[in-house]
């Protein structure tokens, strides 16, 4: 039976410290990302395979909507086998670039020591996502120095038609705290107790659960792959009932 395991990658630096320094160019950014993957694609065809598997949702007009990239790992990297599955959510708060560079290294390590243990085994047994980052708005915004301690997406909430954002941690009117922005008591909000979705700042949980792209991004991978669980199941019974 086919089980989904999401693992997220969370590596915070402290925003105070962001807020006084330029991140280093070693950092990736979104077409960094881009470009690596595919290049890792296209030298290891057999078990790696980059989808968008989804986009932002944008802020007319300053911000198109922008793709998330999900790449695969499995040896038989095209079909949806009945294997378990793991998912590496790498950047979710804009200003945790590391999560962006694990998830990243990860990948390397992976396909150039693929004939090695345990990763042959890992290739062979079970299917692997990583999605270096959900929230390549904020990515943006970080790698750009418009702000290196923004944690959001670039939603606009005020409707002015700008990203309005304060250098250094603050009450930044726009964007939306993604990692706040899941169904699982988002009714809570930042403020235990808030039924209130009007709260905006920093940790901005967003109009309601899943309103992001991001979040809808990761949800619908996840659902998909129990989709695939249910359907190997079903299949598994048949096969007792035929023999």
């Amino acid at each position: 039976m086919k089980k989904i395991f999401i693992l997220l990658v969370f590596c915070s630096l402290i925003s105070a410290i962001f807020a006084q320094v330029t991140l280093d160019p070693r950092y990736h950014t979104n077409e960094e990302i881009y470009d690596e993957i595919m290049q890792l694609q296209a030298d290891n065809p057999d078990i790696v395979m980059v989808e968008q598997i989804g986009t932002t949702l944008g802020a007319v007009p300053y911000r198109d909507p922008m793709p998330i990239w999900g790449v695969k790992i499995s040896d038989n990297v095209a079909v949806d086998e009945d294997e378990p599955a793991v998912m590496y959510a790498g950047q979710v708060h804009a200003e945790e670039v590391l999560g962006v560079e694990i998830t990243m290294w990860m990948l390397q390590e992976i396909v150039q020591h693929r004939n090695q243990t345990p990763y042959s085994i890992w290739i062979s047994e079970i299917e692997m996502w990583f999605v270096p980052t959900y929230n390549p708005e904020g990515l943006e915004v970080v790698m750009n120095g418009w702000d290196e301690s923004w944690r959001k997406n670039q939603r606009d909430n005020n409707l002015n038609g700008i990203l309005d954002l304060i250098q250094g941690p603050g009450n930044d009117v726009d964007g939306v705290d993604l990692n706040r922005n899941y169904g699982w008591n988002w009714i809570h909000g930042n403020v235990l107790g808030s039924t209130s979705g009007e709260e905006l700042g920093d940790y901005y949980r967003g109009p309601g659960p899943f309103s992001e792209g991001g979040t809808q991004t990761i949800k619908s991978l996840a659902e998909q792959q129990h989709r695939s669980e249910e359907r190997f199941s079903r299949n598994a019974e048949t096969d007792i009932v035929c023999r």
